[in-house]
């Protein structure tokens, strides 16, 4: 019996080692009409090149029967920009038919491969070790905290971080902190971190204070009272956004900058036993003063960092 040819039959497959030269040639015959490339997408790849987090997948780079490329120019476009050499799975003669059907699978994200790992609670563990990567985006000077860790950066940073031994104790907390106050867990746990490294001792009876509004140590008055003035600029807000429903979120009604900003300020004036009176709670919450407060957690991140640089990967 002969086997009716089908249209896989030209299918060529093959491991091929990419270097810039190759990623360059092959760019050059580039599908017309292909999506538009991402700059984001092209330095997160680049950087995991640069820095050794690249694998090789199985995810392949594709050509049609016409010899364009029609998938993979993210990749070539890091290729150039790295200036590494990687192994990828080549597929040459790929029907018309299958260019519309890519890339349609579910992306692994961050949370996944921290599930993956062992984390506790891969979720509010992701969103942590995102923000910590924003804090250490230098190029975000209004404070937007947009910046974001690919899966494998992230990953790495949290094994870094210390893991789950590290992030699972903290967590607690900053679920305590979003249930009991205006916090969002991720704002409270990665800001009890970094206090942390600053004075452990007095970051557990701040965050004590913030979370039970325990007046027991004569320096409490500071993160309460910023506490205080906090719920009820919160209810202020709540209550405006609640009467005006084409707001998207009103639970969330603090951004993450504004959090940082006026804890930070409670936290600065708490460790050098320093009072907060109604007034200066109040001014706290201005622009310059959140903007000022952030910069100063920003720099100390910076300069002293919550994570070892291991030099392992991690997948």
């Amino acid at each position: 019996m002969v086997r009716a040819r089908n249209r896989f039959d030209d299918l060529d497959a093959e491991i091929e080692d990419i270097d810039p030269g190759k990623a360059e040639r092959y760019l050059s015959i580039n599908k017309e009409g292909n999506r538009k490339p991402s700059t984001i997408h092209v330095k997160k790849l680049t950087s995991d090149m640069e820095e050794g987090r690249w694998r090789f997948t199985g995810d392949p780079i594709r050509f049609d029967v016409n010899g364009h490329l029609v998938d993979g120019q993210h990749r070539m476009m890091a290729v150039m920009e790295s200036d590494t050499v990687h192994k990828f799975l080549v597929l040459r003669n790929v029907p018309d038919d299958q260019y519309a059907v890519l890339d349609q699978t579910k992306p692994r994200h961050l949370k996944d491969m921290l599930r993956n790992a062992g984390a506790t609670n891969a979720t509010d563990a992701a969103s942590v070790v995102t923000l910590y990567y924003a804090l250490l985006d230098t190029n975000d000077t209004y404070y937007k905290f947009l910046a974001k860790p690919t899966p494998t950066q992230g990953l790495k940073l949290w094994h870094d971080m210390g893991g789950d031994e590290t992030f699972k104790p903290n967590l607690t907390l900053g679920r305590i902190a979003a249930q009991k106050s205006c916090y969002r867990s991720s704002v409270a746990t990665m800001l009890k971190m970094i206090y942390d490294k600053q004075d452990e001792e007095y970051s557990n009876r701040f965050w004590n204070n913030i979370i039970y509004k325990n007046n027991a140590d004569q320096q409490s008055d500071a993160s309460t009272r910023l506490f205080l003035h906090t719920i009820e600029t919160f209810t202020d807000r709540k209550l405006i956004t609640e009467s005006q429903p084409w707001v998207r979120n009103r639970s969330g009604v603090f951004s993450t900058r504004e959090l940082i900003g006026w804890t930070t300020a409670a936290w600065d004036r708490y460790v050098n036993n320093r009072d907060i009176s109604k007034d200066e709670a109040k001014d706290l919450f201005s622009n310059k003063y959140i903007d000022r407060y952030v910069k100063e957690i920003k720099n100390y991140v910076l300069n002293n960092p919550l994570h070892i640089c291991t030099g392992r990967y991690y997948y």
